[in-house]
């Protein structure tokens, strides 16, 4: 209540009751149309106002890390958003860009200067998502709304941060996405519920040196890998990307083979998965992934969701149906010229031979 406000009834309690009745109702109405108008033209319950009480509110997050990485159209944007709908899970849209100077490095967490630091974990791709909506690939026409604010996520992320004067990389990373799901502000999963964040981010597995820094930073984190048939994945590379089949090759060997030394190194904490198993029996693989990250199964890890909406796959071949998994990228191989399909089952098909023999989980 405004000293204004208080002040007025104190006075009216000496009026008599048949004269200070009236006034009371004309001093209401003043005080109700001034608030009204405030609010209506801006000046009250506008963005400042809703800044200053979330960024007073929010709730901590200090959750392990599950990242899914391998070489892109291999199901890692589709993995995450399988993830989407489970209440406990805050799972990242799209792809984790916090990777720096490209998404595909382990961003630095040691700038000491906190602007600095968050603009260099910002993702850009934010501002278009929120002004626009959220949409996954050229052939999607859907627009979800996103209505994540960067202003009140780099309050947030200040808050977390300013006045600690040694900070880890956890810290740091904590921090941010702290800052990415409080300030998002339609999120309907509840932050309170989750146990873990996971978020796709392609080829930043592949090299070793990024792998170090995100076990030194998650040891109770998890990678998921999902690797596909060189056969069947190419057609739908190169439609994206371009490439010669020997660049293209390499790539998918780059990603086998750093899933393979990942394996090695963390078999408790890194789950590989058959592209064919996911597409094709869709449950039994995210039951296999739940058991083996300590959650339980829920029945919306089976249709990929964002924010919990039905959304269509992010294919290079045409508009799919929101929220259901197609088995139809697992039969592309179709789409190989004689040469392309020699040179892959020369160069990548050992090596995806012994994936399957080796590292890839029954499921």
């Amino acid at each position: 209540m405004s000293l204004v406000r208080h002040v007025t009834q104190q006075v009216f309690r000496l009026l008599p009751q048949g004269l200070w009745r009236p006034l009371k109702v004309q001093v209401n109405d003043r005080y109700r149309y001034r608030r009204y108008f405030a609010a209506v033209k801006g000046r009250a319950a506008n963005v400042e106002a809703l800044l200053k009480r979330v960024a007073s509110s929010y709730r901590k997050i200090d959750l392990p890390l599950v990242m899914i990485s391998q070489v892109e159209r291999s199901g890692g944007s589709m993995m995450a958003q399988l993830f989407d709908g489970h209440p406990q899970i805050l799972a990242h849209p799209h792809e984790l860009k916090i990777g720096y100077p490209d998404k595909r490095i382990w961003p630095p967490t040691d700038i000491a200067n906190i602007d600095e630091q968050f603009r260099v974990l910002f993702e850009l791709n934010t501002i278009n998502f929120f002004e626009e909506g959220y949409f996954k690939g050229k052939h999607n026409p859907q627009r979800i709304n996103f209505f994540l604010m960067p202003q009140l996520q780099r309050a947030i992320f200040e808050a977390e941060l300013a006045g600690r004067e040694k900070r880890t990389g956890r810290d740091v990373l904590d921090a941010y996405f702290t800052s990415y799901f409080n300030a998002w502000l339609n999120l309907r999963n509840r932050i309170e519920d989750a146990k873990l964040i996971t978020g796709f981010v392609p080829m930043m597995a592949a090299d070793e040196s990024n792998m170090d820094q995100f076990w030194s930073v998650y040891p109770d984190g998890y990678l998921i890998s999902v690797i596909r048939s060189p056969l069947s994945w190419y057609p739908s590379f190169v439609k994206l990307k371009g490439g010669t089949v020997e660049t293209v090759a390499a790539r998918w060997n780059s990603s086998t083979e750093g899933t393979i030394r990942e394996r090695a190194r963390r078999k408790d904490r890194t789950i590989v998965l058959r592209f064919d198993d996911v597409v094709k029996n869709t449950e039994a693989a995210m039951r296999l992934v739940c058991r083996r990250i300590g959650l339980d199964f829920h029945p919306s890890l089976v249709s990929p969701t964002f924010n919990q909406e039905p959304i269509g796959s992010n294919s290079v071949f045409g508009q799919t149906e929101p929220g259901v998994v197609t088995a139809a990228p697992a039969q592309r191989e179709s789409l190989l010229s004689d040469a392309e399909r020699d040179y892959l089952n020369a160069h990548c098909m050992p090596l995806y031979k012994r994936a399957l023999d080796e590292i890839v989980e029954t499921v």
